[in-house]
C-alpha cells in the first residue's frame, strides 16, 4: 500500500510538478523572448520621444522665427499702405480746386490761350430736397471761354494732340442755401458746332460732382474736346427738363 501511495504520490507529485514547472518555464521563457524583441521597439520609442522633444523646440524656435517674419512683413505692409493712403490723400488735396480735373494749374507751366472770351452770364436754378420740394436755389454763372492747348486733369498736364483742342468754360455756382450741396454741373450746358443744332454735345471735361458750402461760392470748370476747325460755337445753357437759353461763343479755336 505505501509502495503504490509513494508511486501514486511520486507520480502526482511529478506531474503536478512537471506541469508547474513547465508552464512557469514557459512563461520565463516567453517574457524573455519578449523582452528580446521588444528591446530595439522600446529603444526606437526612447529615440522617437527624444527626437520629437529636440523636434519640438526646433518647431517652437522656427515658429517664433517664422512668426517674426510674418510680423515683419506686416508691419512693413502696413507702412507702405499708410504711406500710399497718405500720398493719395495729399495729391487729392492739392488737387480738390482748381483746373479741369480738379487741379491747380498755377504751379504749372502750361501753354497761354489760344484764344479767349468774356462771357459773363447769370442763371437761377431752383435747388430742391429728396422730396422734391425746392428749399432754395443756385446761380450758374458761365464767366468766360478759354480754347486751350494744354490743361491740368488729376494733377498731371494733358496736351492735345495736333488738330485738337480744348474748350474750356470757366463757371461761378453761388449756394444760397443754409446747407452745403453738391450739383452735377455739366447737365446744365451743352454745345453744338458747326452749325449743326440737331447734335448737341455734353461736357466730357468735369469737376463733378461739385460740393458748394452753405452761403458761399465756388469756382470750377466744365470743357470739351474738339477739333480746331470746329467753328459756329453755340451754347445752350437750362435745367434737363426746363428751359434753355442758347448764345453763340465768339472764340477762336487755332
Amino acid at each position: 500500500m505505501l509502495n503504490r501511495f509513494n508511486r501514486r504520490q511520486r507520480k502526482e507529485f511529478t506531474q503536478t510538478d512537471y506541469g508547474s514547472y513547465e508552464t512557469a518555464g514557459l512563461r520565463r521563457d516567453r517574457n524573455l523572448v519578449s523582452k528580446i524583441f521588444s528591446l530595439p521597439l522600446t529603444v526606437f520609442k526612447k529615440i522617437k520621444r527624444f527626437l520629437r522633444h529636440v523636434g519640438a523646440a526646433d518647431y517652437a524656435r522656427s515658429a517664433l522665427t517664422g512668426v517674426k517674419t510674418n510680423f515683419s512683413r506686416l508691419a512693413l505692409g502696413a507702412l507702405i499702405l499708410v504711406a500710399v493712403v497718405y500720398i493719395a490723400r495729399s495729391l487729392f488735396f492739392f488737387a480738390s480746386d482748381g483746373s479741369v480735373g480738379g487741379a491747380d494749374d498755377r504751379n504749372l507751366d502750361l501753354r497761354p490761350p489760344v484764344d479767349s472770351t468774356q462771357i459773363d452770364k447769370s442763371f437761377t436754378f431752383p435747388l430742391s430736397d429728396g422730396n422734391g420740394e425746392v428749399v432754395g436755389e443756385i446761380e450758374y454763372k458761365i464767366e468766360s471761354a478759354e480754347a486751350l492747348k494744354e490743361i491740368v486733369v488729376q494733377g498731371q498736364k494733358a496736351t492735345a494732340v495736333r488738330g485738337r483742342v480744348f474748350l474750356i468754360i470757366n463757371l461761378k455756382i453761388t449756394n444760397d442755401y443754409s446747407q452745403s450741396i453738391e450739383i452735377d454741373t455739366k447737365d446744365y450746358v451743352r454745345l453744338s458746332r458747326n452749325g449743326n443744332r440737331a447734335d448737341w454735345l455734353a461736357p466730357d471735361i468735369h469737376n463733378d460732382p461739385v460740393q458748394i458750402q452753405a452761403i458761399s461760392t465756388k469756382l470750377t470748370r466744365i470743357g470739351f474736346p474738339l477739333d480746331d476747325s470746329d467753328e459756329d460755337l453755340v451754347l445752350r445753357v437750362g435745367e434737363i427738363n426746363g428751359e434753355k437759353e442758347e448764345f453763340r461763343l465768339d472764340i477762336k479755336l487755332k
